[in-house]
């Protein structure tokens, strides 16, 4: 039991790194290495040729590491079926790319498609991955310990699940109205929820994982 808490305490740190680099290379790469300015999305980089294969990795990578705790380290049903789901949508949002107007083929991604039927694919996966993984987060408050038994690291655990899933959903809900065009701005915010998302997730994972305000008589 304990190695089986081991390497899910290893896993849910390794995803909790990948998730918080994601956004952050992306905009290194954009902004010091070629002087670019930020991409109207995380996504949009997958488009571009000079930082094209950065992204499917990252998200290949998240994918990965999400089905591998799904088979190998979830504790319940829950817990099981959100990290399936975070495979699936990691992996399509991956393998079909956003609509960009750095596209030049007529149809793209793994399955072919048209840039804009491409875009709406992509952007409704992004939508479910992302509510997946904060619906993840709020399970991560979930415990075997009764209320009154927890230890104040636990307890301060869960306070910081609630208090970044919050942040975190309504970040999702204006990726939404400015999915649906209905904020109208030209300031790249796609790009800026994606990384509070991402580094909000990552945070989680690592405190979640131990890495962060470990807590010994925590069930991970």
């Amino acid at each position: 039991m304990n190695d089986k808490k081991s390497f899910r305490g290893l896993q849910l740190q390794i995803m909790g790194w990948i998730s918080i680099s994601i956004g952050l290379v992306c905009a290194f790469c954009m902004k010091v290495i070629h002087g670019m300015p930020f991409p109207n999305s995380i996504s949009e980089t997958a488009t571009i040729v000079q930082t094209g294969m950065i992204l499917p990795y990252a998200l290949g990578a998240l994918s990965l590491f999400a089905l591998s705790y799904c088979i190998a380290s979830s504790y319940d049903k829950v817990d099981k079926i959100l990290t399936f789901l975070i495979f699936i949508c990691f992996f399509m949002v991956s393998m079909q790319v956003c609509s960009s107007a750095f596209i030049t083929s007529e149809t793209i991604g793994l399955f072919g498609m048209s840039v804009h039927n491409s875009g709406v694919v992509h952007s409704i996966f992004a939508i479910l991955g992302f509510s997946s993984l904060i619906a993840w987060i709020f399970h991560f408050t979930k415990s075997n310990i009764s209320e009154h038994m927890r230890t104040n690291e636990k307890k301060l655990r869960n306070k910081i699940y609630y208090s970044l899933g919050t942040g975190m959903l309504l970040a999702l809900i204006i990726f939404v109205l400015d999915k649906l065009k209905y904020l109208g701005t030209s300031f790249p915010i796609i790009f800026w929820i994606e990384v509070f998302i991402l580094t909000g997730i990552g945070l989680c994972c690592l405190i979640k994982g131990g890495l962060i305000l470990k807590d010994k008589d925590c069930d991970i």
